[in-house]
């Protein structure tokens, strides 16, 4: 991981500006899987129409305490932390918290890469806590890519909730569609996507309900099973559906 360098400048309410490897503002689950997110498996969301760490120089200016506005340029919403050429993103999200309970990110956001690659969207991401145990989230992304002309318009949206049981039990439940139209960059041609297919259009869903139980303080097991269905010509191992049964368990530093 690269270093991430910080500084706070006393400009208005306060201008705090970054730079080094910086995370996602597209994605509402955290790459740190089970340990952070409701459900231990990451959705197709996370995965297709999010991005990984990026370098770059952000700049974040809080209005109010209600209102944040982020700025950000680094090497690529897909480049990751190393930058191995001369194109460049650039994106922004405005962050509401209207109350305690409820927060809004909306974000935009343009990427040029050499070989005439252009990414450019819009998103938002945000949860409402509707009472102490009862939680929910969403995310929708829409994607424009044009690789040399050749176009792809891929659009997601998704949802969580989750109920708190009893203070070491809950359980929760996510669902999520992509939508895909050109095929040139969507999520069929994704390098290590795990759809195989020849189509251009089709899009994927998923289902998963996951119980999380914590035995003790820095144990969380989440058993779990998902359903994931595509439109995509045997695009799942070969099938258009593919039922997932398992468990993850992290110990928390």
């Amino acid at each position: 991981m690269k270093p991430t360098w910080e500084l706070n400048a006393p400009i208005g309410t306060g201008l705090n500006i970054k730079a080094g490897e910086l995370i996602s503002l597209l994605n509402y689950e955290s790459g740190d899987g089970g340990a952070a997110n409701v459900n231990f498996s990451q959705g197709n969301q996370w995965w297709y129409t999010g991005n990984g760490p990026s370098a770059g120089v952000q700049a974040t200016y809080s209005f109010t305490d209600k209102v944040t506005l982020v700025a950000r340029v680094d090497n690529g919403l897909f480049q990751g932390p190393v930058d191995n050429n001369s194109g460049k993103a650039f994106s922004t999200s405005l962050n509401l918290k209207p109350t305690s309970k409820l927060w809004m990110n909306i974000y935009g956001f343009w990427d040029d890469q050499p070989g005439d690659n252009e990414t450019k969207g819009f998103g938002t991401i945000g949860g409402l806590q509707v009472t102490e145990k009862l939680g929910t989230g969403y995310e929708f992304d829409y994607f424009n890519f044009d690789n040399a002309g050749d176009r792809t318009d891929v659009w997601s949206i998704g949802g969580w909730t989750w109920y708190d049981i009893s203070p070491t039990t809950g359980v929760a439940f996510r669902a999520d569609f992509i939508d895909s139209h050109g095929g040139v960059l969507g999520p069929a041609m994704r390098p290590g996507s795990g759809i195989t297919t020849t189509d251009v259009d089709g899009n994927l869903a998923s289902f998963t309900l996951t119980l999380n139980w914590k035995p003790m303080p820095n144990v969380k097991v989440q058993p779990e099973i998902r359903l994931d269905t595509t439109s995509f010509a045997e695009g799942l191992d070969g099938h258009g559906a593919r039922l997932t049964v398992g468990a993850g368990v992290t110990y928390m530093f």
